[in-house]
């Protein structure tokens, strides 16, 4: 499975930050968790920006994710 971590700068140009191939692991929460912060301090060092939105689905092991996330940083989540 691919994951994406997509985004948008103030000029409305799309980028993407990241492409993660998630084949061969376990989607628990704690490993997507890992794969969020790695993903999000990526695009903040390559972009020179600040992460201030992570969109997710609502899978029971994402929601984790999402809830642990939000507990360990300010970042606005929104979840379509």
């Amino acid at each position: 499975m691919q994951r994406n971590v997509q985004g948008s700068k103030n000029d409305g140009d799309k980028i993407l930050g990241k492409s993660i191939d998630t084949s061969g692991n376990a989607h628990s929460s704690q490993y997507l968790l890992k794969l969020a912060n790695e993903a999000m301090k990526a695009c903040e060092e390559k972009f020179k920006c600040n992460v201030r939105r992570v969109v997710t689905d609502n899978a029971m092991n994402v929601t984790k994710m999402r809830n642990k996330l939000a507990d360990s940083t300010e970042v606005d989540l929104i979840c379509y």
